[in-house]
């Protein structure tokens, strides 16, 4: 019994002395790998985004003009290319015209003309509306 007493007593001890040796390793560790994590911190904010002082209202103001005068030029290309987009729209009708007076459609072809105002048409456009019109009064009459 005494035996197994001093056996426990001896696990304790040695248990004790692991535990302490660790905790001494650990500290030991740390102390060795703290400069080193001070100066990954210094580094790790070098890389940090800092605000920019050196923005000022003028800077500010001209990017706000330059944001306003190009959102301006975006209408007017938006409008152009609206218009732009009409125009073939009315060349469309306008071939579509002539093509079905070539075939001998006449009634057709008027009823095209008929949906195209003539007051908003090219001069190019308008010489091509007269043409078509003219093949159709013909056509008719023969």
């Amino acid at each position: 019994m005494k035996n197994e007493k001093k056996k426990e007593n001896r696990s304790i001890y040695i248990y004790t002395a692991l535990i302490f040796a660790v905790a001494l390793v650990l500290i030991i560790l740390t102390a060795f790998s703290q400069p080193r994590v001070n100066k990954l911190g210094k580094r790790a904010e070098e890389f940090k985004p800092e605000a920019t002082e050196s923005v000022t209202t003028d800077e500010i103001a001209k990017y706000a003009n330059m944001a306003a005068s190009l959102d301006t030029e975006n209408k007017e290309l938006n409008s152009e290319i609206s218009e732009k987009n009409k125009q073939i729209q009315i060349y469309e009708f306008l071939l579509t015209a002539n093509a079905q007076v070539s075939d001998g459609q006449f009634v057709e072809a008027e009823e095209m003309l008929t949906q195209i105002d003539a007051t908003t048409l090219t001069d190019n456009q308008m010489i091509l509306f007269n043409e078509i019109t003219e093949k159709i009064n013909e056509g008719k009459e023969q």
